[in-house]
């Protein structure tokens, strides 16, 4: 059984949580420009982000 502290596993719980609301922010962001702008928009966008 692993030895993890009630504290440790909450915080890597709520890292986790960042890391997946950072990723849909992102995504969110290339919709947006996807709704209002060219295909070229998009692809800037998605290569600034890394996706």
């Amino acid at each position: 059984m692993m030895d993890y502290t009630l504290a440790q596993l909450g915080a890597y719980a709520k890292g986790a949580a960042q890391v997946e609301n950072e990723k849909l922010a992102a995504l969110l962001n290339v919709i947006t420009i996807g709704s209002r702008g060219d295909g070229k928009a998009v692809e800037k966008m998605v290569k600034a982000l890394q996706l």
